[in-house]
């Protein structure tokens, strides 16, 4: 790495990712019986060799934070996939879910985060998309997510109205 890109491995963010049973798996504190994966805090534990969604989660937890689970989640969701395989119509209206987290509705929302996320960072950019989730904290009720969503997007209602009507969600993300 030193040689070829001229970095020196030492002064680069180290993450972990460890490869364990379904067993061991849920043995962590935070898992519920359908986790396959968790990842925070430059570690990464899941019970695949390589789960793109919890490696998204390392990175964009080290540039924005944690984040509401709506957008941490859909965050994940719309970068594990190919394109190929990207949210199509019809678009739920993700209104309902947006102070949802995943301790108290487990994977409920996964799905519609994934879409207007896609959405989203197609339309506004990743820059806007990054500055939600350093805002937005993780206990965030729908108020507090109207509020940042009109400062960074306009409002939300419109955007939601220009999403469900969408044809196809936007391929580069």
């Amino acid at each position: 790495m030193e040689r070829g890109l001229g970095l020196d491995p030492g002064t680069l963010p180290h993450y972990r990712y460890r490869w364990v049973t379904p067993e061991e798996l849920g043995e962590e504190p935070s898992t519920t019986p359908n986790t396959v994966g968790l990842g925070g805090n430059r570690d990464a534990i899941a019970v695949y060799p390589h789960l793109d969604h919890e490696l998204v989660h390392l990175i964009f937890e080290e540039q924005a934070g944690r984040g509401c689970d709506f957008f941490y989640e859909g965050i994940a969701e719309a970068l594990e996939w190919a394109p190929e395989m990207l949210p199509s119509p019809p678009y739920y209206d993700p209104r309902p879910f947006l102070a949802y987290n995943r301790r108290d509705n487990g994977f409920t929302f996964y799905g519609v985060a994934d879409g207007f996320t896609t959405y989203l960072l197609g339309t506004y950019g990743r820059a806007a998309f990054v500055e939600l989730l350093r805002r937005c904290p993780y206990e965030a009720d729908e108020a507090e997510i109207r509020g940042l969503f009109a400062e960074l997007f306009g409002d939300l209602d419109e955007v939601v109205a220009d999403y469900i009507g969408s044809d196809a969600c936007p391929e580069e993300v």
